[in-house]
């Protein structure tokens, strides 16, 4: 085709996109030959490419695409001149190339998306790794206010998510409990880069069944579960799609022999609930640490076996250490997980690791690894012996590889976490304190958000040189945040 039609064509599909604005990313496509064809913005650029490829433009020729801020908008470009990359360049320095796989095109320079019911503690991992991120979650909180950060109504949650990843054109990643969605995610996945695994894996991962089946055959330990409650035993009655342990409880005696739509029964052992956090690597894996979690703690208004916090990390022996790197490595192996993965335990008697369910993706006691161990600031130096959490997690679907990485030294401080929840209907107070912002709290609410009975208010942090002294701090800072809430909210 003529370059006169090549850039004629060019036209009609960026008037179908639509014009781009100053400031917005647009898109200019180079193809046979360095022939300038169109200024196109890059929302549009998937429904273009597509219509070029399925046309006889191309005819098989290798199409590249330069990307850049339309400021200055290029008016001075000729529709009856060519191109090339020299001098295009000399009309943006902000001119860069972007990666066309099918009609995937992915923009380096956008920010991390990050999705999920809550996106805070990812988003504050991704700022210490000196990535920029836009978060959509079911809170959007007040200390998120330095990205673009959309709240997303419960109603709409979580399939209101697909329109929003399906714009995107560069990396993204998902948050607790979208794991239990991998239709969802599979439906995504065309979108953007994902940095997490992949539908497939979660379909497997997510099983507890073949989760165990694997368990058994490779050495390790987990509870046995059932489709229908046993005759014999103490069981707890999980759904399958369970995030930090909301709707879990006892099985009844009354209920032997029932089957749960949307439930399964897993054996009860006692034990130390705990989390392991790991990094996998195709095929393999790299431990970041362990916390012991808090469940169900009533001093946070929360009960049964539900998550409320972490304090880590766990001082492990040389053969603890080894047994955890060997159960992340087989789960890593035969799941093919990548990035950023949970598994929570029980450390229960004789020593013993009872494994309870994988999390495939970032966990919530990975911030509590960074802080421990030297990393909790945006924009500070980070400890080279440190937790880099979402450096390793980038290079995981960046690099494909771990050979540059090592696990972290044993720190010599502990952090805690905990999650208040409310006990009442109340509105957040307006509130002037100097310790209402990181790193005391976090998912910290907008003045006047109406908080329900039952729904989380805040996150609070504390730190000691030994555990027993950071959890007394911790529970001393929960007392005195739950008298400045509530005696705020009097009337």
């Amino acid at each position: 085709m003529p370059p006169r039609e090549l850039r004629k064509f060019g036209q009609r599909a960026a008037l179908k996109s639509g014009a781009p604005a100053r400031g917005e990313i647009s898109v200019i496509g180079i193809l046979l030959k360095n022939i300038f064809v169109s200024f196109i913005p890059l929302s549009g650029l998937r429904s273009v490419i597509g219509e070029w490829r399925s046309s006889k433009v191309l005819n098989g020729a290798p199409l590249s695409v330069l990307v850049f801020v339309s400021y200055p908008y290029l008016v001075d470009l000729k529709t009856d001149e060519d191109y090339d990359e020299e001098s295009l360049l000399g009309h943006s320095t902000q001119l860069h190339k972007i990666k066309i796989e099918g009609l995937l095109v992915t923009d380096p320079r956008s920010p991390l998306l990050i999705v999920g019911a809550s996106s805070r503690a990812a988003a504050f991992s991704a700022h210490r790794a000196g990535m920029e991120t836009s978060c959509v979650d079911l809170f959007a909180d007040a200390d998120l206010a330095e990205t673009t950060a959309v709240r997303l109504p419960g109603e709409k949650y979580p399939l209101g998510l697909l329109p929003i990843l399906r714009e995107h054109a560069g990396p993204w990643l998902y948050t607790g409990a979208l794991e239990n969605y991998p239709e969802l995610i599979a439906q995504a996945e065309s979108a953007g880069e994902l940095w997490g695994n992949s539908a497939s894996v979660l379909s497997r991962v997510r099983d507890p069944f073949l989760l165990k089946e694997f368990v058994d055959s490779a050495g390790l330990l987990m509870p046995r579960c059932r489709h229908a409650l046993p005759e014999v035993g103490e069981w707890l009655q999980k759904p399958f799609r369970s995030g930090c342990g909301t709707g879990i409880a006892f099985a009844g005696p009354q209920r032997r022999n029932e089957t749960r739509v949307g439930c399964y029964y897993q054996e009860h052992i006692e034990g130390i609930p705990c989390s392991a956090v790991f990094v996998g690597f195709d095929g393999s894996c790299l431990l970041l640490g362990a916390t012991r979690q808090f469940i169900g703690e009533g001093a946070l208004n929360v009960f049964g076996f539900k998550y409320c916090g972490s304090i880590g990390p766990l001082l492990l022996t040389q053969s603890q250490n080894a047994e955890l790197e060997r159960m992340g490595n087989l789960l890593a192996s035969e799941f093919k997980l990548r990035g950023l993965f949970g598994v929570d335990f029980l450390h229960a008697e004789r020593n013993s690791f009872w494994m309870l369910e994988v999390n495939p993706r970032y966990s919530a006691s990975v911030e509590v690894l960074e802080r421990a161990t030297g990393n909790s600031q945006a924009g500070q130096p980070a400890s080279p012996n440190g937790v880099h959490a979402m450096e390793y997690h980038r290079a995981a679907f960046r690099d494909n590889g771990s050979h540059s990485l090592k696990s972290p030294s044993q720190p010599e401080r502990k952090v805690a976490k905990a999650i208040l929840f409310s006990d009442r209907d109340f509105e957040f107070p307006e509130i002037h304190d100097s310790t209402l912002r990181w790193p005391h709290v976090a998912d910290i609410p907008h003045a006047g958000t109406l908080i329900k009975s039952g729904q989380p208010v805040m996150t609070i942090f504390s730190e000691g040189a030994a555990a027993d002294e950071c959890e007394r701090e911790l529970w001393r800072r929960v007392d005195e945040w739950k008298s400045k809430l509530w005696e705020a909210d009097e009337p």
